[in-house]
């Protein structure tokens, strides 16, 4: 949950028993079309989305997705999801409601642009 940020917007996402594929968290640019691509991306990869939320703060949007199987290779997932336009940092958090959920940063992506590009 983000609660009282000064850069995103509030963001809950509650538990589901169907969500035993971790959870994605993806900040991305609030242009039209960035959502899709992600959920479509996502469904490519054969991956169900469980659950997702999705908020916005000006230009900064913030998704959070429940993932119905875990991916076989999360930091590879990242990093072809980070190809995908729009998308600017992500970070993949496996077996969110168990007892196994790693160590934290695990899987953190970050794609930064710069004035040029």
């Amino acid at each position: 949950a983000i609660k009282n940020s000064v850069n995103f917007p509030a963001v809950d996402l509650k538990h589901v028993d169907e969500s035993t594929g971790g959870r994605l968290c993806i900040v991305n640019k609030n242009d039209p079309g960035v959502l899709g691509k992600i959920t479509t991306f996502l469904g490519q990869k054969g991956i169900n989305i469980v659950q997702q939320v999705n908020a916005s703060r000006g230009p900064i949007a913030y998704t959070v997705i429940d993932m119905g199987t875990l991916p076989q290779n999360p930091a590879q997932l990242q990093d072809e999801l980070a190809g995908t336009d729009g998308v600017i940092t992500s970070r993949f958090i496996g077996d969110v409601f168990m007892d196994e959920i790693g160590t934290p940063g695990t899987f953190y992506r970050v794609s930064w642009e710069t004035a040029d590009n």
